[in-house]
């Protein structure tokens, strides 16, 4: 019997193990944020449910409810990994989120974007920040530039963010969520998570209340 493979399985059983231990924990300590999240979530929902009803009208129409997809996709990931203790692994999938969104805003904002995007053609994200800095439904350049170069931090695997998890210097194991989670760190991420999930539904439901507001009159 090959005793180190057996204690190896059961390490790695024991990594889905904690990673449902860190999730209610912090849950229960981002409680609020779960929460708020939650709604944002079941909003979108139901906005996708009703245009789910109907035909896309154009090019634009059909792009902004991929992207619509995606970034929800990215954003529910986003909060599972953090919940679990693994900033890390939250990072990367915020960063596609928030790409994907801003991507969005910018395809409705500018008809060339969208065709170019449609067409398969390379969006550079400085183009996309420029378009949503001269609209006033965009964003400012200097907060969309910010925000993209802290996801980028967190994206790249740099000495900073990567955390020193002393293996072999006092841990014998040390992968997953088993790290003791760094909570500023996370506080700091769920942050700009729901702040994506606030300009995601603010977007959306602005974008789509000609079809929405027939189909459910008392969405708010």
């Amino acid at each position: 019997m090959d005793f180190r493979r057996i204690h190896a399985e059961n390490c790695y059983k024991e990594v889905t193990t904690i990673v449902e231990s860190r999730t209610n924990e912090l849950g229960d300590m981002l409680k609020p944020f779960v929460e708020c999240t939650d709604e944002y979530g079941i909003l979108i929902c139901r906005i996708v449910n009703i245009l789910g009803k109907q035909k896309p009208e154009s090019m634009l129409d059909v792009v902004m409810r991929d992207l619509t997809a995606d970034t929800f996709d990215f954003l529910f990931e986003a909060r599972r990994s953090l919940l679990s203790g693994r900033a890390n692994v939250a990072f990367p999938l915020v960063r596609r989120a928030f790409e994907s969104l801003s991507l969005m805003v910018a395809c409705k904002l500018s008809p060339q974007i969208c065709r170019d995007w449609d067409g398969g053609k390379e969006i550079k994200n400085g183009r996309v920040r420029a378009v949503l800095d001269e609209h006033p439904l965009g964003e400012s350049q200097a907060n969309t530039k910010e925000m993209y170069k802290f996801f980028c931090l967190g994206t790249h695997p740099n000495r900073s963010l990567i955390a020193y998890r002393f293996l072999g210097e006092g841990n014998e194991f040390t992968l997953g969520a088993i790290a003791k989670p760094n909570l500023q760190l996370s506080l700091f991420i769920s942050s700009k998570i729901l702040s994506l999930w606030f300009w995601l539904s603010a977007f959306v439901s602005l974008a789509y209340v000609k079809a929405i507001l027939p189909a459910d009159p008392k969405f708010d």
